[in-house]
């Protein structure tokens, strides 16, 4: 199973393999427990924990990340809430959290912390060594 960018492809050309149907792929739902398109045939959707401001929590809430999207809890004292989302673990939603910046922070799981954190790092350590 592919996913394959036809706005980049230079050209197609027939080839002697005759198609299989794969039985494992369900093409109506395939992509409900996805951000974006990158996904695996075998991955499963993981709760995704996340914290977000009262500015960024405002936008989330009118604009959900995924439709599973829902409030665990707001801080009446701050407006700030935590969310709960079930996606499968991609570029792509990392790509998202990213954009919020400081506004939003993952809380759960923990390898994606690891991840959001080492990654931060690592931009701002070559926007450092640019300045």
């Amino acid at each position: 199973l592919f996913n394959l960018p036809i706005d980049r492809m230079v050209s197609v050309e027939p080839i002697d393999i005759p198609f299989r149907e794969n039985p494992e792929f369900d093409s109506e739902h395939f992509f409900d427990d996805v951000i974006g398109v990158s996904k695996n045939i075998h991955e499963r959707a993981e709760c995704v924990k996340f914290w977000a401001s009262a500015e960024q929590s405002r936008y989330i809430k009118t604009k959900p990340l995924h439709p599973s999207q829902c409030v665990i809890s707001e801080n009446p004292t701050d407006g700030s809430c935590i969310f709960r989302i079930d996606v499968v673990i991609n570029f792509e939603m990392y790509s998202v959290f990213m954009s919020y910046g400081a506004g939003v922070k993952i809380l759960s799981p923990r390898r994606c912390l690891n991840y959001m954190s080492k990654t931060l790092k690592a931009a701002a350590s070559l926007y450092d060594q640019r300045m």
